[in-house]
C-alpha cells in the first residue's frame, strides 16, 4: 500500500471517530435553568402550605373567639332608658366585639333585681338606687357603678273618674314591692298631698310598671306610678295622669347600674 493511500485511510478513520464522538456527546446541562425551576417548585409548595395554614387559622380563630366570649347576665326590672340602649347595643353585636355574650333577664321589681345579682344569677343590673342601697344596708356585697338618672321620672296615673289627689283617699294604690322606689315615691306623694300612706290609702304590691298598668286597666287598683313608656297605653285605656313627677326639680340618685 502506498503511503498516500495509507494516510487517506487514517484520515477517514479519524473523521468517522470524530463524528461518532460528536453524535454520542450529550448536551451540557443548564445549571441556572434547573436551579430556577427548583426554586419555583419550592415557592409553589410554600404558597400552598401558607394558604392552608391561613384558612386553618381563620377557622380556628373563629372557634377561639366564640369560646372566649364571657357570658354575662344583665338584669332589669323595667324598660326604656338605659335598658333600651343596652338592648340596642346587644342586637348590634357591640358586646360580642368586646368579648361578652350578654343575656338580658327581666324581673318584675327592683328588689328582685338586687336579689338576682346577690344570688349570683346575674353579674350586673340596672336598678333604682334606693333598692341597691336597701340591699347594701342589709349586708349585700353590691356596688353602685354609675347613676344614669338623677331625677324623678314616673307619672302618677289613676283610673277613670279620679281626677285629682284629693280623690285618692281610701283608694288602692299599686307599687312594685314594699321598700322599692315606686313604694318610696308613692308614699312621698301621698304625704305631700296631706294624707297618711298608712291610714288614708291602701298600698298593694303588684309588680313593675307593666303589671301596675294592667291592674289599673282591669280595675284591680285605683292609682299607680308608672314609667313614661306606659303613659300612651294608660291614656288609650281612659286613665288619667294625675301628676308628672319629672316636674320635681330635686336632683337625686334615681336609677343606676350595680354589680
Amino acid at each position: 500500500m502506498k503511503l498516500g493511500d495509507r494516510e487517506m485511510i487514517i484520515d477517514q478513520q479519524v473523521s468517522r471517530l470524530q463524528a461518532k464522538m460528536i453524535a454520542s456527546k450529550k448536551p451540557r446541562p443548564n445549571i441556572r435553568r434547573i436551579a430556577e425551576s427548583e426554586r419555583q417548585r419550592r415557592d409553589m409548595g410554600w404558597r400552598r402550605i401558607l394558604v392552608s395554614v391561613f384558612f386553618i387559622l381563620v377557622c380556628a380563630g373563629q372557634q377561639i373567639r366564640a369560646a372566649e366570649l364571657t357570658p354575662v347576665n344583665f338584669v332589669s326590672s323595667g324598660s326604656g332608658g338605659i335598658v333600651e340602649v343596652i338592648r340596642f347595643a346587644q342586637k348590634r353585636g357591640f358586646f360580642k366585639k368586646q368579648g361578652l355574650d350578654l343575656t338580658m333577664i327581666y324581673v318584675p321589681s327592683g328588689v328582685l333585681a338586687a336579689q338576682t345579682v346577690v344570688s349570683g344569677s346575674a353579674l350586673i343590673a340596672n336598678n333604682s338606687v334606693s333598692d341597691i342601697l336597701n340591699a347594701i344596708a342589709a349586708g349585700a356585697p353590691l356596688k353602685i357603678l354609675t347613676v344614669n338618672i338623677d331625677r324623678f321620672q314616673h307619672l302618677f296615673v289613676a283610673r277613670s273618674g279620679i281626677n285629682s289627689p284629693k280623690e285618692m283617699k281610701g283608694k288602692k294604690i299599686a307599687v312594685s314591692r314594699y321598700g322599692a322606689f315606686s313604694d318610696i315615691e308613692t308614699r312621698f306623694l301621698i304625704r305631700q298631698w296631706g294624707m297618711d300612706p298608712e291610714r288614708d290609702v291602701q298600698v298593694l304590691q303588684i309588680g313593675n310598671s307593666a303589671a301596675r298598668s294592667a291592674a289599673l286597666i282591669s280595675g284591680g287598683v285605683d292609682d299607680a306610678v308608672v314609667t313614661p313608656a306606659f303613659v300612651p297605653v294608660a291614656r288609650n285605656a281612659g286613665l288619667n295622669v294625675i301628676f308628672d313627677l319629672s316636674t320635681i326639680k330635686t336632683r337625686f340618685a334615681n336609677s343606676g347600674l350595680m354589680a
